[in-house]
């Protein structure tokens, strides 16, 4: 009777799913180490994925992917230290052994002087120097130019970068005497002579800060600061830098927008007077007398569709003149009696002198700087430079044009800002 109920255990024992997976995956040795095998014991942070997949292990090849199904299996300790203790194969291992396609190089690499450095049987093992033999024989792979092919081509290299060196230096030359002769004339205002200097020598002398290279990487390394907080013409005083440099990028970018609107057909010159409009309310802000009450220095005037050249010097010269003659209201010195009297002034008559004034004439793709001193009663408008948009390879020189005539005429009005009254049209008038 015992006998029998032994044996239908055993049958149930047989027939049963615990039975069956026990035979699937075959006995399971008893372990007192909590922690899987293969989880490491570094932290792993669970936001983000950093599982290292096995193919990244450095020692791979030593790896198990299925669980030893010995009852006396090792240990994650005695796993780690033998690991610990036992070299990587260089033949096993991917990092030490190059595959065959890079082992010119790496043997190239590897030798005292990779210059002189030939395939031979000698300088290399015998198996490697075999693949290589292999490969390098297929014709799609182009053989070791000869030394005097890489000289040739490093002495060009170096007779570019003089050339280039001797171009740069001749037009520096070139615009530097232009601006002797322009002194040398002494027709000009100091400060129309500021501006003509700093637009004719834009690109050869440093305009912007060192910290604005990041957010201006095509332009030359030489127009940047080279110390940090060292002045510059072109940087911000009372707003972030980050406006500067946004203002400065949409000029920077415009010769290209207004390219893409002679293609569509669209205006451009309200595109080129806008983006001024933009850079003098950025100016203002940064010189922080936006709110105050202040006369302009600084005047544009856009020419109208088939506006003809006479009829647009008329208005630049009226609106011009107009500004001259209230700059010069403001500074006059009042008439004493006795000047009254005799009818007669003297020759300082204002309370100081008078600014130079600047304009802006936008016609088409072209812009035109214009100047005119106030302190003189018979000053015309005088030509300066003019800048064509549709010059490509120009555009960012053309936005630093416009940008540099800005800061001139904001330069002006913060050398003034303590007398000048706060605009009550600004205030709120329930405070």
């Amino acid at each position: 009777m015992d006998q029998i109920m032994r044996l239908r255990d055993v049958l149930l024992d047989y027939i049963s799913p615990v039975a069956k997976r026990r035979r699937v995956f075959g006995p399971i040795a008893s372990s007192s180490n909590t922690e899987d095998l293969f989880l490491s014991s570094k932290q792993v942070n669970l936001e983000t994925n950093t599982d290292t997949p096995v193919a990244e292990v450095p020692y791979q090849s030593h790896l198990p992917l299925q669980q030893n199904s010995n009852r006396l299996k090792r240990t994650r300790d005695d796993f780690e230290d033998e690991i610990d203790n036992e070299g990587v194969d260089s033949d096993l291992s991917d990092s030490q052994s190059p595959p065959p396609i890079d082992r010119l190089i790496y043997w190239a690499h590897h030798n005292s002087d990779p210059e002189n450095f030939e395939v031979t049987p000698e300088s290399m093992p015998e198996d490697d120097y075999k693949s290589l033999d292999s490969i390098t024989s297929n014709s799609d792979i182009p053989d070791r130019r000869p030394k005097m092919e890489c000289k040739n081509d490093r002495r060009e290299m170096i007779i570019a970068k003089v050339q280039e060196y001797l171009h740069r230096q001749s037009e520096i030359a070139l615009r530097r005497s232009d601006v002797a002769r322009a002194k040398a004339s002494r027709d000009w205002h100091p400060d129309e002579m500021f501006l003509f200097e700093r637009l004719t020598m834009r690109g050869f002398e440093v305009l912007l800060p060192k910290s604005w290279k990041t957010d201006f990487p095509t332009l030359p390394h030489t127009i940047f600061a080279q110390y940090e907080n060292e002045q510059t013409f072109v940087n911000t005083n009372f707003t972030s830098s980050s406006y500067g440099i946004k203002a400065l990028q949409s000029l920077l970018n415009l010769g290209v927008r207004v390219r893409d609107n002679l293609l569509t057909g669209a205006p451009t010159n309200k595109l080129i007077a806008r983006e001024i409009h933009n850079y003098i309310k950025w100016s203002e802000r940064d010189g922080k007398y936006s709110r105050m009450r202040f006369l302009p220095v600084l005047t544009t005037v856009i020419a109208r569709p088939k506006q003809s050249m006479n009829s647009l010097s008329a208005a630049i010269n009226s609106q011009m003149n107009f500004l001259a003659q209230r700059h010069r209201e403001s500074l006059i010195i009042p008439e004493t009696h006795d000047e009254q009297e005799n009818n007669f002034r003297g020759k300082d008559n204002y309370i100081k002198q008078p600014p130079l004034l600047y304009g802006v004439i936008v016609a088409h793709t072209v812009i035109i700087f214009v100047t005119l001193d106030s302190a003189n009663v018979d000053a015309t408008v005088k030509h300066m430079q003019h800048f064509d948009f549709r010059e490509q390879g120009a555009d960012a020189w053309n936005g630093f044009a416009i940008a540099i005539l800005i800061i001139v005429a904001r330069n002006y009005i913060m050398s003034i800002k303590k007398e000048l009254e706060d605009d009550e049209s600004d205030l709120d008038v329930d405070l």
